[in-house]
């Protein structure tokens, strides 16, 4: 068959000056398109601001949301950990006791050996730090500047708390409530990179 192999683009007819005929350009025309595009400029930009100043404001109530169940998470840690010395003093005694002769432990070279490590396991620095971020992490939604790298900076932070408390507690409730904080961290971590 004979013909043209492939399909013809508007570049092609466009090299043929003959077959397309253009008015003489009208200033009054010009003006006339360019206000209607202005308009319909506008419009587009003032109902983006809205949309875009919705999705923040629904964004800000998810993560504030996200941040005070985070805070409550913390305040149960809080209280299982603050529970922890005693019993971990307790629990040490009596199997220390139990390995060994009383008569040859030094009580007091006991307590200060369960002292240390009750120390050792103390996440009281770590839950101050965390709820100060929480509280840091709030403030900066409140702001009407960009806060992105904030946020996204304090999401960091807070990670880093949460697995400190995780890895020192060495307790299955603690690791438990750290593992549901983290979730909620997550979906922090995702909406925060939607924040400029």
């Amino acid at each position: 068959m004979a013909g043209i192999d492939q399909p013809i683009q508007l570049h092609d007819l466009l090299r043929f000056d003959d077959i397309f005929e253009s008015e003489e350009e009208d200033e009054e025309d010009i003006e006339i398109i360019w206000n209607c595009t202005q308009d319909a400029l506008d419009q587009s930009l003032d109902h983006l601001n809205e949309m875009r100043l919705q999705e923040g404001e629904e964004l800000r109530n998810d993560l504030t949301e996200l941040i005070e169940g985070i805070s409550e998470i913390v305040k149960t840690v809080k209280g299982l950990s603050e529970k922890r010395g005693p019993e971990v003093r307790e629990k040490l005694q009596t199997r220390i006791n139990t390995m060994i002769d009383e008569e040859k432990i030094d009580p007091e070279r006991l307590e200060m050996e369960v002292a240390i490590l009750i120390d050792k396991m103390d996440v009281n620095e770590e839950i101050i730090r965390l709820q100060s971020h929480l509280k840091f992490f709030l403030e900066a939604l409140e702001n009407d500047e960009p806060v992105g790298r904030r946020l996204n900076f304090l999401s960091q932070e807070i990670n880093r708390e949460l697995n400190t408390i995780g890895a020192k507690s060495n307790d299955s409730t603690i690791a438990h409530h750290i593992v549901l904080g983290k979730e909620k961290l997550e979906k922090i971590r995702e909406q925060v990179q939607n924040i400029e």
